[in-house]
């Protein structure tokens, strides 16, 4: 099948798909409108490979054309010239016909899940932490819009004025022009100081269709003030380093994207003016010191990677770009082999959606970047908390004018971006439970090493650092504090289906410090030793433990800092937790839980307090309103993992608190769907009599059979058009409501009649003329036409004239091939005879003429009814 015909059957395919939902009796907003118009004119291909390096590197490449992913691949709009490039590649690509359907259903029938008062995007999104109303984006509850984002970190900055800052730094696009828009905003958060700090600078949203991005800026933001006054490695963070957040970086296009378009680029009206959803400029191809220097972006303005007339022509990358002169000092030389200097500070992090990748430079190059080593190393310590995939910034082809370009590119800082997710329009459940919490550690873990960010890294962390058996303690003056923690010397991911080589050796632990009330890092901090719990520091993971005596310490809250080194004298970066000492010690929260399918049962039995009782329990499951039992059940709408939290109150009013994540599972067993096709010309058999169900029964098969036409049923059968390779889909729903699909590429070919072969002879003395053209073909044209005699060839002619070599009786065979590849064969004795032979025999033929050994037609009909014609296809 060409190419040309591949796209045009993906499109019918996926139409016919679309018209395969259910009708829904809502109405449908306009998001959903939006949505269904874009998913229903667009050209979807699943790209396949059992080659995850290779699939990466199509997401960073192809990462404008991406739209989702499945377990069977990744699912990207294409062109035709596309899809040639990513089979020359090595990669599978077919059709996401039943892919896009199922989108279409979906967005379909979010109306049909609204609660009162509140738009949810599935079933799942019920327990998300949703704001309502206009603050957040219809059907994402999560979301805030730009106006609810803004207004929120200016909140922020009213509560904290010594902690948070809220600053702007330029104009969108339409702004400058006039047209509304919006300022460009930062949130800074740090104690407020004359001293110069480290600075983490994060932006977000630069392409307005992501919509996780904003969000967890926002959240990690949150997260540091809430957790200021009582964590320790919050508060050291914001007491001697800065974190600035860009929460939008494109608002005027986010605003769009908010009503259901998949809108990318800015929205400069200068560009593409003739569709209203491409106009504007790529901002991660603007930026000026890779601009225009690989194959990642694009002359035509149409394109979703228009790079725009020139480098840092947009308003949007002009602000970011002077900011971060002004942020940053440059720490790099001229010539791209240039390093920075391995003492350079401060750092970058891009925030983007989606792939679940952390890139590193270069991306406009394959050469490695001249920090190569300490950037892969960072980026696989950041890799390891929030389980992506580290990898240099570069796919099947470069990518330039990325926002690496000033940071690193320019400045030498160290740049990063968080591919996040499954989507762009990520779904709240999925970033609840799957992006958030792992991505703010990694965040956190960046502002952790921003003063040293190209050595840090290489060092071990203090992980799981328990007091007195419980992670935040409160305890009475005189109490020994018995204190544990784990030092780690393995924490980075190295991806084995991509073959990397990790830089970092996994080294033994050698030291494991504390100091109380002062960083270690300070001039007069004192630092103690911890010992290893079995007896030596001889491995790379190592438990550690000391007993802090506290009647010498004041009443109040302490922090103690950790930190280890490596054998090789390499040492990580601070952890910190901390202590209050008070009259009342701390109750300690625990509870066992129980859990059969999506029903789990939770018990705060196990919690006590050593010097009181408990009152009140608390309990969050999920984002669901706290339950004040001691017990607590809980029936969960999907399998997945889940945070639960307990807060317990003791007679005195201090609380405790444990949490634990919970993985719910039905125990039903998936069916499997079985296809069973046979095909007799155009007409096939569809048999799934052979699927099962380990554990129940099958209640339902439906049927894609590739042309548009579906089916139900175990047995069906179905008359196709024309021939064709179709792909047929079927899919099997257990009794529990479980199902599986089962795809298979079917070939339909049309039945072809076989052509009959026959001929005349008509000899004149040894020189005969053997003649074909009374051989036929009923449904084509013969095509060939091969005479043998005794197995040789003697000529490819309808009509042939041979000269025997001698008088006498000769077997001549003819085959006959049509245009359809079906071959016949007839054979016949010719007489050849002398003249004289001839004279001596004048026998006369039917016609009263002599027969001269030649056959009549009368003859030859007889003989055909008389001998046997073999055929072959």
């Amino acid at each position: 099948m060409s190419v040309k015909s591949f796209c045009a059957a993906a499109v019918l395919s996926a139409l016919s798909v679309g018209t395969m939902a259910s009708s829904n009796p809502h109405t449908l907003s306009t998001f959903q409108k939006n949505r269904i118009e874009y998913l229903q004119t667009q050209q979807f291909y699943l790209v396949s490979s059992n080659n995850q390096a290779l699939l990466n590197r199509v997401k960073i490449s192809y990462h404008n054309q991406l739209e989702g992913s499945t377990e069977a691949g990744l699912i990207l709009q294409l062109n035709a010239k596309q899809i040639a490039d990513l089979t020359g590649a090595g990669v599978q690509v077919s059709p996401a016909s039943q892919w896009q359907g199922e989108q279409i259903n979906q967005v379909k029938g979010w109306s049909s899940l609204i609660p009162a008062g509140q738009a949810i995007l599935y079933q799942g999104d019920i327990n998300a932490d949703a704001d309502s109303g206009s603050d957040t984006i219809e059907h994402f509850p999560c979301y805030k819009t730009v106006e609810a984002t803004y207004r929120a970190a200016q909140q922020m900055a009213e509560a904290h004025p010594n902690l948070v800052q809220w600053q702007d730094i330029g104009d969108s696009w339409e702004k400058v022009n006039g047209f509304g828009g919006y300022d460009l905003m930062v949130l800074t958060l740090g104690e407020t100081s004359d001293e110069d700090k480290p600075i983490l600078f994060i932006h977000a949203s630069m392409h307005a269709r992501e919509y996780a991005p904003a969000k967890l800026a926002l959240d990690f933001a949150e997260e540091l003030v809430d957790q200021y006054v009582n964590d320790g490695d919050h508060a050291w963070v914001l007491k001697r380093h800065q974190v600035q957040l860009l929460l939008m970086m494109n608002p005027d296009a986010r605003k769009k994207a908010e009503t259901g378009l998949s809108w990318r680029k800015n929205t400069n009206q200068n560009f593409c003016a003739s569709d209203d959803e491409l106009i504007g400029v790529d901002l991660n191809r603007n930026f000026t010191h890779t601009w225009g220097k690989g194959e990642g972006s694009s002359d035509d303005e149409c394109n979703l990677t228009y790079h725009g007339p020139m480098q840092a022509s947009e308003p949007e990358t002009q602000a970011v770009e002077a900011y971060l002169r002004n942020l940053f000092s440059d720490n790099r030389g001229p010539l791209e082999t240039d390093a920075a200097p391995i003492t350079t500070q401060g750092m970058h992090i891009d925030l983007h959606s989606y792939g679940e990748l952390v890139l590193y430079p270069w991306g406009h190059t394959y050469n490695k970047a001249p920090n190569a080593v300490e950037l892969a190393t960072l980026a696989r310590k950041f890799a390891f908390k929030n389980d992506h995939s580290p990898m240099q910034s570069i796919g099947l082809y470069a990518t330039d004018g990325t926002s690496e370009s000033i940071s690193y590119g320019e400045l030498g800082v160290p740049h990063f971006t968080f591919e996040l997710g499954g989507r762009f329009f990520e779904t709240c459940d999925q970033y609840e439970n799957q992006i958030r919490d792992k991505n703010i550690d990694a965040l956190l873990y960046a502002s952790k090493v921003v003063h040293a960010p190209y050595i840090l890294p290489k060092g071990p962390e203090i992980t799981d650092i328990i007091i007195n058996g419980v992670t935040d303690a409160l305890v009475t003056k005189g109490t020994e504090l018995e204190i544990s923690v784990v030092a780690d010397d393995n924490m980075f991911k190295v991806e084995q289906a991509m073959q990397q080589t990790s830089y970092e050796s996994f080294q033994n632990i050698a030291k494991v410090q504390y100091s109380l009330n002062q960083h270690p890092d300070d001039e007069h901090a004192e630092v103690h030793e911890l010992t290893a719990v079995d007896g030596g520091f001889d491995a790379s993971q190592e438990f550690a433990s000391t007993v802090l005596a506290t009647d010498q310490l004041e009443a109040g809250k302490h922090v103690l800092y950790f930190r280890s080194q490596d054998a090789d004298g390499n040492w990580g970066t601070v952890s910190a937790r901390a202590f209050e000492i008070g009259d009342n010690a701390s109750p300690v929260a625990d509870f066992s839980v129980q859990c059969r399918d999506l029903v789990c049962e939770f018990d705060a039995a196990p919690s006590y307090d050593p010097d009181g009782n408990i009152q009140r329990y608390f309990w969050e499951v999920s984002g669901d309103e706290p339950v004040t039992t001691a017990k607590v059940a809980k029936t969960f709408s999907l399998p997945g993992s889940y945070e639960v939290r307990l807060t317990v109150l003791d007679n005195q009013g201090m609380s405790g608190q444990s949490r634990e994540t919970v993985t719910v599972n039905i125990s039903n067993q998936m069916p499997m769907a079985v296809a069973d096709i046979s095909c007799e010309g155009l007409k096939c058999s569809f048999d799934a009599s052979n699927s099962a169900d380990p554990d129940g029964e099958i209640v339902s098969y439906y049927w894609q059979l590739g042309d548009g036409a579906t089916a139900t049923g175990a047995i069906v059968e179905h008359d196709y058009q024309q021939p064709g390779e179709f792909a047929v889909s079927l899919m099997v729903e257990d009794d529990k409501g479980l199902t599986q699909v089962a795809q298979q590429n079917v070939l339909v070919e049309k039945n072809n009649e076989v052509p009959v072969a026959i001929f005349s002879a008509q000899c004149e003395n040894l020189s005969c003329t053997l003649d074909a053209s009374a051989s036929q073909d009923v449904d084509g044209e013969i095509t060939a036409y091969t005479w043998y005699l005794n197995g040789e060839v003697i000529g490819q002619a309808q009509v042939l004239n041979y000269t025997f070599s001698a008088a006498g009786g000769y077997e001549v065979t003819l085959m006959i091939a049509d245009n359809d590849g079906a071959e016949a064969q007839f054979a016949n004795q010719v007489i050849a005879e002398t003249s004289s032979q001839t004279g001596a025999e004048n026998n006369l033929d039917d016609n009263g003429g002599k027969s001269s050994g030649s056959l009549s037609w009368l003859s030859l009909l007889a003989l055909m009814l008389l001998r046997t014609m073999r055929t072959r296809q």
